[in-house]
């Protein structure tokens, strides 16, 4: 007789609930930052005159990468990879032109979050988790 293989037990889809959870949080975070944006353009706009850090432009490229990066985990997307890696370089382009070599601890753990959520989509990407 032929017995059936063993049938392995799925357990709880961590990962499917944190891609939701994360690609909502991050599309979100980034829609209340670009209206959050929307309302400061003309007073960052004075304030780049005197200081060029203050640029809206700076503020408006990582936020629009943060919910271009939310909507491609939310869709599976194996493109996640491209607005992910323009908000991060963006990001830190940002905070090393503003502060300097010197960080603040706030920006470490930016970095932090922004290192463990790197490893998150490579995970995905490894199980084929991405379209």
């Amino acid at each position: 007789m032929v017995s059936a293989p063993p049938v392995e037990s799925l357990g709880f889809p961590f990962q499917l609930v944190a891609r939701y959870v994360i690609g909502a949080l991050l599309s979100v975070f980034g829609i209340l930052s670009l209206f959050w944006l929307i309302g400061r353009w003309a007073w960052l706009a004075d304030q780049a005159i005197i200081d060029a850090s203050m640029s809206p432009w700076l503020f408006f490229v990582p936020y629009a990468m943060m919910t271009a990066t939310g909507i491609a985990l939310l869709l599976r997307s194996r493109f996640v990879f491209a607005p992910f890696a323009i908000y991060c370089a963006s990001f830190e382009w940002r905070t090393i032109k503003v502060y300097g070599w010197h960080q603040p601890s706030l920006a470490w753990l930016v970095f932090g979050v922004q290192l463990a959520m790197l490893s998150f989509l490579l995970s995905l990407a490894a199980k084929n988790r991405l379209r």
